[in-house]
């Protein structure tokens, strides 16, 4: 299974804004529905006896007198006001709290009707909001998206940069690079190799493209590079680190090469037959060689291109090399690559 990443394109911020924009309508109305609620609650309050008003009731064990002016009617009177004040206290306690109790019930029902509203018509998270949500590791990617997090992955590492005299002026450079990612890669990259001469200036550049398979070591190989009339004593390989990274998580599909062969007679020549061991024609394969002394340093690359090879299909290679190199190979290192991102539908 393979997803490509590209930058997130114009439609999905229009997106990413219309999805904020909805949940916001749904907040707003929401909030417009308790308030709502809470208005026509608030004009019934009398019901939950906000205005109740309790009438007065007498003391039947004293009977006072307007015009009873001794002792015993005044203390009548006073204790009938008492019992009164106390008896309206305790009514208008209990109406604060049944309107407490009821106006919080209402409250609850009212939060749990906007919450529901809000689960039901809010749309489910997905990996492409253009928002950081359900475990995602960053915006869109990592976690249960597919697209990688730029924090998930490792840069490819170049070991090592070679360049050869191919003619009088012209240059072959070679370099060998490594996938530390064991199961995400890159589909397509840029890289620029620049040549230096002995004083360390600048001669000339070459830029390409080409792909990173997961945990793969690989050869970027550029043949016939022109320096005029100044001699590189070195080469750097930089990669540019923009390019987009992908998950595949199956098999990386490789293709056998068989039958090494070298000669120097009458010029270097080397051959071997190329095996398709996978159920998928492959098109536009490019095998290279490269050629290692006994102290492991490469010394010579070719490439040669299969335009197209079925599945169970073999093909003969053949590298070729305008002089010769003075001295057998103690290495023949030969590479087809074929890219997994092909092979995504």
């Amino acid at each position: 299974m393979t997803t490509l990443i590209g930058s997130r394109c114009t439609h999905s911020n229009v997106f990413s804004r219309g999805v904020l924009i909805h949940r916001r309508q749904i907040l707003l109305g929401n909030l417009y529905i308790i308030i709502i609620i809470f208005q026509i609650f608030r004009t019934s309050f009398w019901w939950f006896g906000g205005g109740v008003t309790p009438g007065s009731i007498p003391n039947p064990a004293v009977k006072p007198s307007s015009a009873d002016d001794t002792r015993k009617g005044k203390v009548g009177g006073r204790q009938n006001q008492v019992q009164k004040s106390a008896i309206l206290e305790s009514m208008d306690s209990w109406a604060r709290r049944r309107q407490t109790i009821v106006l919080g019930s209402i409250a609850l029902i009212a939060l749990s009707f906007a919450v529901g509203v809000y689960f039901l018509y809010s749309p489910e998270p997905t990996c492409t909001d253009g928002i950081q949500n359900q475990s995602e590791l960053g915006i869109d990617c990592g976690g249960p998206c597919t697209p990688v997090c730029e924090s998930e992955t490792s840069p490819l590492v170049v070991e090592w940069v070679r360049v050869f005299p191919v003619s009088s002026g012209l240059y072959d450079v070679v370099a060998r690079v490594t996938n530390p990612n064991e199961t995400i890669g890159t589909p397509s990259f840029h890289y620029t190799f620049e040549l230096f001469d002995s004083e360390n200036l600048s001669i000339t550049r070459k830029e390409g493209t080409t792909f990173a398979n997961p945990n793969e070591s690989f050869y970027i190989f550029e043949s016939l590079i022109s320096a005029g009339a100044r001699v590189p004593a070195r080469a750097v390989l930089t990669i540019n680190t923009t390019h987009a990274w992908s998950r595949y998580s199956d098999t990386v599909p490789k293709l056998s090469i068989v039958n090494k062969q070298y000669t120097d007679d009458p010029a270097p020549h080397a051959t071997a037959t190329l095996i398709n061991n996978t159920l998928v024609t492959w098109t536009d394969i490019r095998a290279l060689v490269v050629l290692f002394d006994e102290e492991g340093i490469a010394y010579g690359a070719s490439a040669t291109l299969v335009k197209t090879l079925a599945k169970d299909g073999q093909e003969p290679l053949s590298f070729t090399w305008p002089s010769s190199f003075g001295t057998e190979p103690a290495r023949l290192d030969m590479q087809s690559r074929v890219s997994v991102w092909d092979l995504a539908p």
